[in-house]
């Protein structure tokens, strides 16, 4: 594990910071140098010269850096998903649901959004749902504001409405607001899912049911049926 609480991360020249950085601040590295270069039998460098984002510059006895098929490099040395942590999230969001990972030694932070009327009860469309964040006035009255790109879909889930109905474009909303509830929590994003492997179907129902107040451990096939 590196001396940052967040995994370092490694742009060649031309690549994006991508969205799962954590860190700001970057350090520069020598045309030559880096974990993309390559040293040719003549002792020619090619390659490197990128930004390294963390505390620790890139150093040539690095060994764990790793290349995402987004061109960005990762020293993920032995971080999990709780290891990435926010440490400010979301003002307004009151409660957050853990759910385990693909093992159990991950854990994921996911925000409630949405919770049944009929609270310990349990679910009941019958008698509604309702929103679980501190809302903020708006000209239309009290409003999720930034959250409702989250929370709009996450009551249609809840109330059997299809998000779409083509079958491709309602599971490409589903992952699209999947990986946006890790993110409110979590420094990650899609291409560093892919890269670690981290999401699951599996993990994506218990994210929604996390996100909908509702036991993740618990089996919701209606979930899977309407969304």
């Amino acid at each position: 594990m590196s001396l940052s609480i967040y995994p370092r991360i490694y742009c060649p020249a031309g690549v994006i910071l991508p969205t799962c950085c954590a860190h700001r601040g970057a350090v520069g590295t020598l045309p030559g140098h880096g974990p993309d270069a390559k040293v040719a039998a003549d002792g020619t460098r090619t390659g490197g010269g990128g930004l390294t984002y963390g505390p620790q510059p890139w150093r040539p006895t690095d060994t764990t850096w790793q290349r995402t098929a987004a061109g960005w490099w990762i020293d993920l040395d032995g971080h999990r998903p709780q290891d990435l942590l926010r440490l400010d999230p979301h003002h307004r969001i009151l409660r957050w649901r853990t759910v385990y990972g693909v093992t159990h030694d991950q854990c994921w932070r996911i925000p409630v959004l949405v919770t049944s009327a009929g609270g310990s009860a349990g679910p009941d469309p019958a008698q509604g749902y309702l929103s679980a964040i501190d809302r903020v006035l708006s000209n239309e009255g009290w409003s999720a504001g930034d959250l409702a790109d989250l929370q709009t879909p996450l009551l249609a889930i809840a109330s059997g409405i299809p998000l779409h109905q083509d079958p491709d474009a309602r599971n490409a909303e589903i992952l699209r607001l999947t990986i946006a509830l890790l993110t409110v929590g979590h420094w990650v994003d899609r291409d560093l899912l892919i890269h670690t492997g981290w999401l699951t179907e599996a993990l994506q129902l218990s994210v929604i049911m996390a996100a909908l107040d509702q036991d993740p451990t618990q089996t919701h096939q209606d979930l899977q049926e309407h969304a």
